[in-house]
C-alpha cells in the first residue's frame, strides 16, 4: 500500500513536473554561483511550489529548498551558505507545512486532517559556514 507521504510527493511531481532536479542544481548558491552539494541524485525543488493557502495571493513566499521522499518520510532540506536566522527557518517550515496541507485539501481528498497531522515529516538545515551551535542555541531560546 502506498503511504500518504508518497501520495503527496507524487502529486507534487505531477503538479510540477519540471521540479524534479539534481541536488547540485537545487543547492546552488545563485549569489556566488557555487554548488553546495555535487550530486546528480534527484530531489524535488520545493522553491518552485507556489505557497498558496486559502484566500492567498497565489505567490511565492519563504520555502525550504528541497523535498525528498525516503522510507515513507518527507524530508525538507534547506541549504545555507552562512548564518541562518531562526525566524527565517521557522517561517519556511510553517509555509511548507501550510502549503502541503493546502495541496492535500485541494488535490488529495483521501488525506484528511488527522491523516495529515500523522504524516512523517522531517526538516534539516545543511550549513556550510556559520555556527550551527549558535543557531541551535538561538533557536532553543527564541521559541515560545
Amino acid at each position: 500500500m502506498i503511504s500518504n507521504e508518497e501520495l503527496i510527493y507524487n502529486k507534487l511531481i505531477e503538479l510540477y513536473p519540471n521540479s524534479l532536479k539534481a541536488i547540485s542544481e537545487i543547492s546552488k548558491n545563485t549569489t556566488d554561483n557555487n554548488l553546495f552539494v555535487e550530486s546528480q541524485y534527484k530531489s524535488f525543488d520545493f522553491d518552485d511550489v507556489k505557497n498558496c493557502h486559502f484566500d492567498c495571493d497565489d505567490a511565492f513566499h519563504k520555502s525550504p529548498d528541497s523535498l525528498f521522499l525516503f522510507n515513507n518520510a518527507l524530508y525538507f532540506i534547506e541549504f545555507k551558505e552562512g548564518d541562518a536566522k531562526p525566524v527565517d527557518i521557522r517561517s519556511k517550515i510553517h509555509e511548507a507545512i501550510a502549503t502541503l496541507y493546502t495541496i492535500c485539501v485541494k488535490y488529495l481528498s483521501g488525506i484528511n486532517r488527522e491523516d495529515f497531522f500523522n504524516l512523517n515529516i522531517r526538516y534539516a538545515v545543511m550549513m556550510r559556514k556559520g555556527c550551527p551551535t549558535t543557531f541551535l542555541g538561538d533557536w532553543r531560546y527564541s521559541r515560545n
